[in-house]
Order: C-alpha cells, then structure tokens, then sequence
C-alpha cells in the first residue's frame, strides 16, 4: 500500500492523472521472489525492482516508473522508450522481504511495472515471440508465489 501511495503521490504532484493499480502476474510475483532471494535484477519484460528500508520512500525507479520514463539498463536489454499513459494506464506492486535484511532491520526488494491496458495484454501473448521466458529465470523456491 506504502509503495502505490508513493506512486501516485509521484504522478499527482507531477500534475498527471492517477493510474489504476492491478494485481501483480503470476510472472512478476516470481520474479521478484528470485531477486528478493538470489539479488539477481530479472531480465524479462518491463519489471523494474529496487530495494528499501521504507516502502513509502520514493526511489529513482519508482519515480522513473510513476512518470513513463525508465531507466535505461543495457546490461538487462532495457531500452528508456517512455511509458504513454494512453497504452500503460494500469501498474503493479510486488514486495517480498529481500535477503539483505537483519533481523532488527528489514529490507524491502519491491518491484513494479506499467501495465498495458487489458485488451492489449488480451491479445498480446499472441504477437509475443518468448511469451514464457520469464519462467528460465525463476528460482525453483519462487514457483510457487502468487
């Protein structure tokens, strides 16, 4: 809850409409998972992870997210091609306690991602070339996560 009120506190003062947060894919839960576990950034599609002390701060990728414009990561294969509300009108928030944290002193690995509108992620598997590549990067204790 922290992380969205962030987000929108980030869209709203930036004088941009609010987005409608969705429940996170069955993809983007696992993901996080492995890079709460393993610290491994995942590669596939547009989800962005950072980790915290304090959900309800507002991190460089979190911001970046919240206006349409992400940060560049070569090393994953990531271009900074901007986010056009009018195609990514939705987002999705996954938190899982990283394996950094101590145990007077939590971490938070968050990940978050613009979603496209749902006609589009209807018919995109369709068009998709490596619609389930996502799955060679979960770690096997993270198939499970929902």
């Amino acid at each position: 809850m922290a992380v969205s009120q962030a987000f929108d506190r980030v869209r709203s003062s930036a004088g941009l409409p609010a987005l409608r947060r969705i429940a996170p894919s069955k993809a983007e839960a696992q993901l996080v998972c492995t890079a709460a576990l393993t610290g491994k950034e995942p590669s596939w599609g547009e989800l962005e992870t950072y980790i915290t002390d304090d959900l309800s701060s507002v991190s460089l990728v979190l911001k970046a997210e919240a206006l349409g414009k992400p940060i560049a990561r070569p090393e994953n294969g990531r271009s900074s091609v901007p986010f056009l509300d009018r195609e990514f009108p939705r987002y999705s928030v996954v938190v899982e306690l990283d394996t950094s944290s101590g145990p007077s002193a939590p971490r938070y690995r968050v990940g978050i991602t613009r979603r496209l509108s749902r006609w589009n992620e209807l018919i995109d598997p369709t068009f998709a070339e490596d619609r389930d590549g996502w799955k060679k990067e979960v770690d096997v204790q993270c198939k499970t996560a929902k």
